[in-house]
């Protein structure tokens, strides 16, 4: 499964475990590529950090800088 599938159109119920670890490893490497992009490379690993290596709580800083 790949990430390249609309997320509307991945049926999430019946993923595989291996299909779940691709799209999260997708989505992490997509999310890795922006932060790193908008601040600076190695940027998303100090995030990452900071944040406990939380992606919830990473989406919501990212979120709370992109709204200021």
């Amino acid at each position: 499964m790949s990430m390249q599938k609309k997320s509307d159109d991945i049926d999430f119920k019946n993923a595989t475990d291996e299909d779940q670890r691709q799209i999260q490893d997708e989505s992490l490497q997509i999310v890795k590529e922006t932060i790193d992009t908008f601040f600076n490379v190695g940027a998303f690993e100090e995030f990452y950090e900071a944040a406990g290596k939380s992606m919830l709580i990473l989406f919501t800083v990212v979120e709370k800088i992109g709204k200021d």
